[in-house]
This record gives C-alpha cells, structure tokens and sequence, in this order.
C-alpha cells in the first residue's frame, strides 16, 4: 500500500528534512529570479512603445580635414540609440551622441584607413 505524504515526511531524518525544505527553497528562489528577469526584459521594450523599432548600418567613407566628424542617421531616433562599432577607428574619442547622429573627434591626423562601419539600434516616431 502506499504511504501518504505526511508519513514519509514524519520518517525522513533531521538532515533528509533540511535538505528537501533547501530543495524547495532553491526552487522557489530560482522561480523568483526567471520570473524577474522576464518582467526586467519585458520592461526594456519601452524603446519599441515610442515608435518602430529600428537597427541601420552606417558607414564612413572620407574623413574630414579637421579632427572632427559629425554623422547624421537617416531618420532621427525618438531617443538617442544604442550605438556599437563593426569597423571602429583607431584613436577617436565621442564628443557628443545624440538623436539624429554623433559627433567624433579623432585624435591622430591619421586614425587607420578610410572606410569604418557603425550600427545603431532604437525607436523612431511612426
């Protein structure tokens, strides 16, 4: 026949009950942080609520005479975006990022080669 629950439960050891109560803890605990992090991803979609969501390549082609260079996005992000470097130049610092473009500085008179690609990812207004 078989045992009910609360049976086997009153059997078990001191050290076999601390161990299926951090079981269940564990459990629960790992329930708590998957349950976090999908509200914490889910929250993060606030960009896409502002408009279509956008991720566009860009590349610089000639380098100005100066030690500045200002680059424009075709159509300007509701937010300044997410901006990551696929070709980064060599000795530049950024000046100033915003909405519709950024502004870098290059630090050298000569910052490697002519050609560097960009990618920039957020919302635009619909």
């Amino acid at each position: 026949m078989a045992m009910k629950l609360t049976t086997r439960y009153k059997k078990l050891s001191l050290w076999n009950k601390i161990g299926f109560w951090g079981a269940i803890a564990s459990i629960v605990g790992l329930l708590i942080t998957l349950g976090t992090s999908l509200l914490l991803h889910s929250g993060s979609q606030d960009d896409q609520q502002d408009g279509q969501f956008v991720e566009y390549i860009g590349e610089i082609t000639s380098l100005p005479e100066s030690g500045y260079l200002d680059v424009y996005y075709p159509v300007p992000f509701s937010r300044t975006p997410e901006l990551n470097w696929i070709e980064e130049p060599a000795g530049y610092e950024m000046v100033e990022q915003r909405k519709d473009g950024f502004r870098i500085m290059f630090l050298t008179s000569f910052p490697g080669n002519d050609y560097y690609k960009y990618r920039v990812r957020g919302s635009v207004e619909k």
